[in-house]
């Protein structure tokens, strides 16, 4: 039977942090902005004042945002060569439901970097933990849900999840996930 391996698309395949201070400093140049080296938790509106969360929302939420989000090469990469060698693998993630066009934009997205089948077969989910498979490669410390999740979680590195020491962490480059996704 082929390895399962779940792939959380906003941090390993998208480089979301970056994209939005690029639009967050396009749209708001004269607002407090963190830069991404900086950041110490994995929300904007953790680190940035409770004033701007309405201008934090209306970024993220902004038609053409996600789908404007540049890709992390080597993340694509990674996933279509973990194709190549047998492994199954599908995009899991969340669209962010305050957004009216999230979900259609990570499809478009999908479809652009990794082909239509990739973009029919991504699972979009409010709870990861339900999802079988061998492995999830996530940048959040924490997935919680409705139950114990069969997969285990490989934390792929950002700033702020480098106080986590007690997973596999796949480098930020992932030249290091064949040792970390055992065949």
């Amino acid at each position: 039977m082929k390895k399962i391996v779940l792939v959380d698309m906003d941090g390993p395949l998208v480089d979301f942090e970056s994209g939005f201070l690029a639009s967050w400093r396009k749209t708001f140049p004269s607002e407090f902005f963190l830069p991404v080296e900086q950041r110490t938790t994995r929300y904007v509106n953790q680190e940035y004042p409770a004033r701007l969360n309405e201008k934090i929302e209306s970024v993220k939420s902004a038609e053409g945002f996600f789908v404007g989000l540049p890709p992390l090469e080597a993340g694509i990469n990674a996933v279509r060569e973990m194709g190549a060698l047998g492994f199954r693998v599908f995009v899991c993630t969340t669209a962010i439901y305050n957004s009216k066009t999230c979900l259609v934009e990570k499809k478009y997205w999908l479809e652009k970097y990794l082909g239509p089948d990739f973009a029919k077969n991504a699972i979009f989910t409010k709870d990861k933990t339900v999802i079988k498979g061998q492995y999830l490669i996530d940048d959040a410390l924490e997935i919680t849900g409705e139950v114990t999740p069969e997969w285990e979680h490989v934390l792929y590195d950002q700033p702020f999840n480098r106080t986590i020491t007690d997973r596999p962490r796949l480098k930020i480059d992932w030249s290091n996930w064949k040792e970390v996704i055992t065949s």
